[in-house]
């Protein structure tokens, strides 16, 4: 069965994931299916990378904001 997973992310470890966490519960992702990181820099994604070989076909992946793939500078 396909699951959904999410992915919250904030730049700064003063930020906080609570708004993104629940809006990603309010859309039908399992809390046990959310992938929380909080890493600096648009390279810096090994949650993100982990949850990325996790996903099988048919999976889908929710992320409150497209933003928190990345940033282009």
């Amino acid at each position: 069965m396909p699951a959904v997973w999410g992915y919250a992310r904030v730049s700064r470890e003063d930020q906080a994931l609570a708004l993104q966490l629940d809006a990603l519960e309010a859309s039908g992702v399992p809390s046990d299916n959310i992938v929380q990181e909080k890493e600096s820099g648009a390279r810096q994604r090994p949650a993100f990378e982990t949850l990325l070989k996790k996903l099988k076909t048919g999976d889908s992946l929710v992320a409150w904001k497209s933003i928190a793939w990345g940033v282009t500078r």
